[in-house]
């Protein structure tokens, strides 16, 4: 996917009309419920995205567990996060947050940007849940999205969804639980 813009400036420099192309490296998905064990900290879980794969110019190798290799040097990337949250539950409010960790060529992982997350008090709902962060992760480095439910509501969100059922089964497509798409902003 790609889209064009021009912008007035870029970081703070100014670009005075020049194009900026934002390309899709690659987007990897699961249609798979996921849930933390409990909540807190200590129960928090590793979101993955499927089976896994590489970007399309082999920037970044997704693992089946979720965690992202950087193979190459340094640039501003765009890492967008999409969850459906939802509660297991038939009563409470469910409460499921999320970060982006990072770890630095071997070290521990550390947050970067904010924690967002969603407030469920039905199990009728399904809440989608986006969150978008620009980041320069040095080569092998590693990158991991984390779920946690908090410890202030009940042990029922989950990062989930629903599936098409009867005559839609087979003509349409999986509906995705959560999906990460990896893009680079070009400026021409």
């Amino acid at each position: 996917m790609r889209a064009l813009f021009v912008n007035e400036s870029l970081n703070g420099g100014s670009a005075s009309g020049s194009p900026i192309e934002q390309i899709s490296l690659g987007q990897f998905t699961s249609t798979a419920n996921q849930a933390p064990t409990g909540t807190g900290l200590a129960n928090a879980i590793t979101l993955n995205f499927g089976v896994g794969g590489s970007t399309s110019g082999g920037e970044f190798t997704i693992a089946a567990n979720g965690e992202i290799g950087c193979n190459m040097n340094s640039i501003q990337y765009n890492f967008e996060m999409i969850m459906r949250v939802a509660r297991d539950g038939s009563s409470g409010v469910a409460e499921v947050m999320a970060r982006m960790l990072y770890a630095d060529k071997g070290n521990e992982f550390v947050q970067v940007g904010g924690t967002f997350g969603a407030r469920i008090d039905s199990d009728d709902t399904v809440w989608f849940e986006s969150f978008s962060i620009n980041f320069s992760p040095a080569i092998n480095s590693k990158i991991k999205f984390e779920i946690a439910r908090n410890n202030g509501a009940n042990d029922q969100g989950v990062v989930g969804t629903f599936q098409p059922a009867g005559d839609f089964v087979g003509a349409w497509n999986a509906i995705n639980a959560v999906s990460l798409n990896i893009s680079k902003t070009v400026v021409q």
